[in-house]
């Protein structure tokens, strides 16, 4: 009786690096993403410094906030009279400001939407208005009309004036610590630091520091300690150091205009800009570790406090906000995982064949039996997986054919197999040779697209060898086949760059071990 055909078997191959880096897994947990539409641009977003840390987005001429547990809007003032810039809540989230288009800031009850004050002494757009974070009462302003204001909110009055830029202030901030130092970041391509504790009067006009840019400044935040200054001008994020009075990095990985900067837990930070893309940094070397694809030009991003969710606002009204898992739902998942972990693969699979349908633990009654030592297993003839085409045409020795159908496969591990099976047969030659312009393109190209794959390097570069010495007195008759011959050269000398590179650095690592010891 002869024995049935069996599969090819499948080629063990070499564990590739990890796809997946730390970073990306953890910003990857950002789902749920929820999509909002507005009739214009997102001018602004922010989060409640107190929980829950509901989101505050401002937007044409109304702000909206968002319940941080629903997602869904909760309140919305549309009280203004021109397009609302850079409304924020106060750190005990009872009361908002805002300043609008017209020049005004205006301050509002959050619970009862009620206007408590309001502030006409800009006579241009107020692009930011910020709390304190150290003084309930005091408030910071940044407009149009060049100058950054502190404000004393009982008394409805500008406590400091400072006048030192030439330009439209779009951005400003309070710096950690009870110094009360603000900054602020000019259209004209400074960021200047203010101390409240020097006279306005002075011949520095109340100016500590100034950092030059090439390009109009966008955006400035501080990062927690106080000593280090985020900001973006033109399509470079700046990292600017107040202790050292410079900039330390330069960071240009965006293609266009950078709009806006979040920082992210103690070493995340991100920027969004007008290419679409929100990149991730780490803190350390600065090196991007994740990003993001938005399909319009970005203005604005935001972090929660908590780290739960990711905002950012659109150029075309789109308000997307994605959510990580809340601690609940994580705590039940890492249960769940500990709980199979205990049980092992066996038992879990066991148990969750008991809760299923009765038809179907009568369907698969008696798969897990093998038989015992004495006994004889007859195969199923109608559980016999069939051969594949490309297989049959192999076990019929028509290794050309067998060839042509397993290149139409796209998982290249498949090709892979099939080319290792005929080495082994010695019929490499048989299956390769004899072939016309169009059967011979999709060899050519597989071998380009794979042949820098590492765990597939030996065999290929074999077959590439076979395939020119086959077909070396051909070349120059095909436009197409010389086309592919010479990027395969191409990629060959690339190869062979990377690899004198390598051993190069493992000499020069070589002479340096060997001194160490």
């Amino acid at each position: 009786m002869a024995a049935p055909a069996q599969h090819i078997q499948p080629v063990k191959l070499a564990a590739l690096p990890a796809a997946l880096t730390p970073d990306n897994r953890y910003w990857r947990t950002y789902k749920s993403p929820l999509l909002i539409n507005s009739y214009a641009a997102i001018t602004h977003t922010t989060f409640a410094p107190s929980a829950p840390h509901d989101l505050v987005v401002s937007s044409a001429t109304r702000v909206q906030i968002f319940s941080s547990k629903t997602r869904a809007v909760s309140k919305t003032i549309a009280r203004f009279k021109d397009t609302v810039y850079s409304a924020n809540i106060r750190a005990d989230g009872k009361i908002l400001v805002a300043g609008d288009a017209t020049g005004l800031i205006q301050i509002f009850d959050v619970s009862s939407r009620v206007i408590l004050r309001s502030f006409d002494h800009h006579k241009q757009p107020v692009q930011a208005t910020l709390f304190s974070p150290t003084s309930m009462t005091t408030l910071m302003s940044a407009s149009d009309d060049t100058t950054v204001r502190l404000w004393d909110i009982p008394s409805h009055e500008p406590t400091h004036i400072f006048s030192g830029h030439a330009d439209y202030v779009r951005t400003g901030a309070f710096l950690p610590g009870a110094s009360g130092t603000i900054i602020s970041g000019s259209y004209d391509g400074t960021v200047k630091l203010w101390d409240p504790r020097i006279s306005t009067a002075s011949s520095s006009g109340g100016c500590v520091m100034t950092f030059t840019h090439a390009h109009a400044v966008e955006s400035v935040v501080p990062m927690a300690g106080g000593t280090t200054i985020l900001s973006a001008a033109g399509s470079t994020l700046n990292v600017l150091d107040v202790v050292a009075a410079k900039a330390l990095r330069q960071l240009s990985n965006h293609q266009k205009t950078v709009t806006g900067i979040a920082t992210a837990g103690a070493n995340r930070v991100l920027s969004a800009g007008l290419d679409g893309h929100v990149k991730v940094y780490e803190t350390r070397e600065w090196k991007v570790v994740h990003g993001f694809k938005y399909p319009e030009p970005v203005l604005c991003l935001g972090v929660s406090p908590d780290d739960k969710h990711l905002v950012v606002g659109m150029a075309n009204g789109l308000l997307s906000i994605k959510t990580r898992a809340s601690g609940a739902q994580k705590m039940d998942m890492l249960s769940e995982i500990g709980r199979l972990a205990e049980l092992g693969i066996d038992e879990a699979i066991r148990r969750e064949k008991k809760t299923r349908s009765k038809n179907y633990q009568r369907k698969i009654r008696g798969m897990d039996y093998k038989g015992g030592a004495e006994d004889i297993v007859l195969m199923d003839k109608d559980r016999k997986r069939k051969l594949k085409k490309w297989e049959k045409a192999f076990m019929r020795s028509n290794y050309g054919e067998a060839l042509d159908e397993v290149l139409l496969i796209k998982d290249p591990v498949v090709p892979f197999n099939a080319l290792t099976a005929l080495k082994h047969q010695s019929a490499l030659r048989a299956a390769l040779q004899g072939r016309t312009e169009e059967t011979l393109q999709p060899i050519l190209k597989y071998l380009l697209k794979y042949l820098q794959d590492p765990r597939f390097f030996n065999l290929l570069a074999d077959v590439t060898m076979l395939l020119l010495d086959l077909y070396a007195a051909s070349f120059g008759q095909s436009k197409a086949i010389d086309a592919l011959v010479v990027k395969l050269y191409q990629r060959v000398n690339d190869e062979v760059r990377k690899s004198k590179s390598a051993t190069e650095v493992h000499g020069m690592l070589s002479l340096l071990l060997a001194g160490s010891e």
